[in-house]
């Protein structure tokens, strides 16, 4: 039957096309990814979180792919043209990989492209124009949201921020940045194309910020209706600042840890120069306001950070202040949940005095101690309270922090006097180390050959007497190892470290005493030298009668303690100065002759 055969062709067709449709998603599906196809005109392809890898994948991406998130797949690059044939995708999210600088070719053909998240960005990545190349967005006309996220606190930023890159991006609305670097330059002129720019977030690590008033310039044609500052230490905020934001209405300030109670005053008086509706300062650590430094709060401000130590509060004319910075024309609803504030201290009399002369609506935690449900009557009752009780306490703080300041300076200048007192008299001895120390790093010797038993310290006049007479006998008959300058130091050498490092090498040293040697700083400085090494380690030989009015204090203290062994021209006397001269080498305690009456006499 003709009618028969037409229905059985028309059911084959229904079924093959049912078969194919819902086989689309398990056919055309990469794997490991998850697909969510609705229709002929949507989907979602879920790749987050799926070892991928690298793109292209093995089954192309559906072309009807209207949402992709290829976040945390492992990809070190997005290649170029890696996303041609998806005309219809509007959200795309690649962050949480290993890519480190994007192709200028990475993101052509998404020309319906609504959403891009590239947070979290690689924490080697730089915001420069190598990792952002100034083409990447020139096809996403149509992008609304760009998301950058968070970046090391060391990464570079490029001079302009990147403003060449986004200025093609005239529909974008939204953009979220890295932490304003320490000193920011300041935005480029590409940011003069954003016309539709509406919300702008700076997400930091928590670094140190310091914002200048040139800064946001060339954001003054952007129609900014929201400012946010996410975990960003604000050091420095330059008054002025948010006059380039004239359309700003919420300003949200979360986790920003002020280092300075003043920059944050800034920028609650700075709201003067903008439509502000709404202020979020939220989870901000908002402490005591007594708790911060003098020379960083004026009395009427308060505190916005981590506190450091307690001020001393000044009397200052504070509605006069106030009233300076336009403050009571302020009218805006101050959010200050979550920072518990005390404004039963002292300091809190500058805040009073803004909740009571200004319209701010100010919502409080519930741990506050400020008191904001009360009339006008009752605030301004509790102001004068607490200003005759800080006016009677300033003086006597400010008496005792004197009497401390000026304890704690006395105690510092006398601790550095007596350190200088004990480095002079410790100076030799300071200087030997020096040496040796300076040796040890340096490497390199001065003597040449092993270290000998005796180091001699004598005067250029007396050479003859010392190579002939005493190194003849010390090296001939007593077989003794002599050092002397003139034989075995190096050339080139440091004298002073060629004489430490001589001493060092030795068990004693010998002094050739004379009326040359007593005058020769290079003698006292051996001498001082080898005291520094050990005070039995000196043998002082009086070679030629010396006056004592004419030796170092040091040197006539040592003989008059320790002695001296006198050199005589007797045969029977040389004897015996050779015997008590080799004892005095070998003996640990060197003991010597100690002078006589006659001896002295002599000297004297």
């Amino acid at each position: 039957m003709p009618g028969k055969g037409y229905f059985i062709l028309y059911l084959w067709c229904l079924v093959n096309f049912i078969v194919s449709c819902g086989g689309f998603k398990a056919q055309r599906c990469p794997a490991p990814c998850h697909c969510d196809f609705t229709s002929w005109s949507q989907g979602i392809l879920n790749c987050s979180y799926s070892p991928i890898r690298a793109l292209p994948l093995e089954i192309p991406i559906p072309r009807n792919t209207t949402v992709l998130d290829l976040r945390y797949t492992g990809l070190s690059e997005i290649p170029p043209h890696a996303f041609n044939q998806l005309e219809g995708l509007k959200a795309l999210y690649v962050g949480g990989n290993n890519i480190k600088h994007f192709h200028e070719d990475s993101f052509t053909g998404l020309w319906n492209l609504e959403l891009l998240d590239l947070s979290p960005l690689h924490w080697d990545m730089n915001f420069d124009y190598e990792a952002f190349p100034t083409n990447l967005f020139r096809d996403l006309i149509l992008l609304e949201v760009l998301m950058f996220g968070r970046m090391s606190s060391s990464a570079q930023i490029q001079q302009g921020y990147l403003d060449q890159t986004l200025a093609p991006l005239h529909q974008l609305q939204q953009v979220t940045f890295p932490s304003l670097p320490d000193g920011n330059p300041p935005f480029g002129r590409g940011y003069n194309n954003l016309t539709s720019l509406k919300t702008v977030v700076f997400h930091g690590v928590g670094s140190v910020t310091n914002i200048r008033k040139h800064t946001f310039a060339m954001l003054k044609n952007c129609p900014i209706e929201r400012l946010a500052f996410i975990s960003c230490g604000l050091d420095t905020v330059e008054y002025g600042t948010l006059s380039s934001f004239p359309h700003l209405k919420v300003l949200d300030i979360e986790y920003a840890n002020f280092v300075s109670v003043t920059e944050a005053e800034k920028i609650i008086c700075d709201l003067n120069n903008t439509s502000i509706e709404v202020l979020h300062i939220v989870d901000n650590n908002i402490y005591r306001t007594s708790l911060v430094t003098p020379q960083d709060i004026p009395s009427n401000s308060f505190w916005y950070g981590h506190p450091k130590v307690p001020l001393q509060p000044a009397k200052y004319s504070y509605l006069d202040y106030i009233m300076k910075l336009n403050a009571s024309s302020l009218d805006v609803t101050l959010n200050m949940s979550n920072n518990p504030m005390d404004c039963k201290v002292c300091d809190g009399l500058g805040f009073l005095h803004l909740i009571i002369h200004s319209n701010m609506t100010t919502i409080f935690s519930n741990d506050s101690s400020c008191y904001v449900n009360g009339s006008k009557t009752r605030l301004e009752s509790s102001l004068s309270r607490l200003e005759r009780e800080c006016d009677s306490s300033t003086h006597t703080i400010i008496s005792s922090n004197l009497w401390l300041s000026l304890g704690a300076s006395l105690g510092v200048i006398f601790a550095v006097a007596c350190g200088l007192i004990v480095a002079y008299i410790y100076r030799w001895n300071i200087k030997y180390h020096f040496f040796l120390l300076r040796r040890h790093f340096r490497k390199r010797g001065v003597i040449a050959g092993p270290p000998g038993h005796v180091y001699a310290s004598y005067d250029d006049n007396d050479y003859y007497w010392v190579t002939h007479v005493l190194l003849r006998h010390l090296e001939d008959e007593d077989q003794l190892d002599v050092i002397i300058d003139q034989r075995d130091f190096i050339g080139g050498a440091s004298l002073s470290e060629a004489i430490v490092e001589a001493v060092e090498n030795s068990k004693k040293t010998v002094l050739v005493l004379s009326e040359s040697y007593v005058l020769n700083p290079w003698c006292e400085f051996e001498f001082q030298m080898s005291l520094a090494r050990g005070y039995q380690s000196v043998i002082p030989v009086m070679f030629q009668p010396v006056p004592f009015d004419a030796m170092t204090k040091s040197l006539r203290k040592y003989i008059r303690a320790r002695g001296y062994i006198k050199w005589t021209e007797d045969p029977d006397g040389q004897r015996l100065f050779w015997k008590r001269l080799s004892n005095a080498i070998f003996d640990e305690n060197n003991i010597l002759v100690q002078p006589e009456k006659d001896d002295m006499t002599e000297l004297i």
